[in-house]
């Protein structure tokens, strides 16, 4: 189910809940134990959003392309235990500049 069936569903349940309220049909406890189900709501997505995914969903892999180590050569140095060294391969313009192309919502400022 995707998120925003999940809120539509989220908000019937939390109207049906406060006309019961209004109706007093239901005691206390069966409207917090009534609440405590609707609060439990399966959602990994949101628990699971870590740096990684943040960075990721921000599209900053293009800094990473400019400035950091690529994959393959990564991988020559933990199968080689850093013996050989491989040097991150440096954009020739400044990184300043560059930097400002991935200025977004989730980082405004640098």
């Amino acid at each position: 189910m995707c998120l925003r069936g999940k809120v539509l569903k989220y908000r019937d349940k939390r109207k049906e809940l406060i006309t019961d309220i209004e109706k007093d049909e239901n005691d206390e406890e069966t409207l917090v134990e009534k609440i405590r189900t609707l609060l439990i709501i399966k959602s990994t997505s949101f628990i699971k959003t870590d740096y990684y995914r943040v960075c990721k969903q921000a599209h900053l892999e293009g800094i990473v392309k400019k400035f950091g180590l690529k994959l393959d050569k990564l991988g020559e140095n933990l199968h080689e235990n850093y013996k050989k060294k491989n040097e991150i391969d440096q954009n020739p313009i400044e990184s300043l500049a560059t930097c400002k192309e991935f200025i977004c919502k989730q980082f405004p400022n640098t």
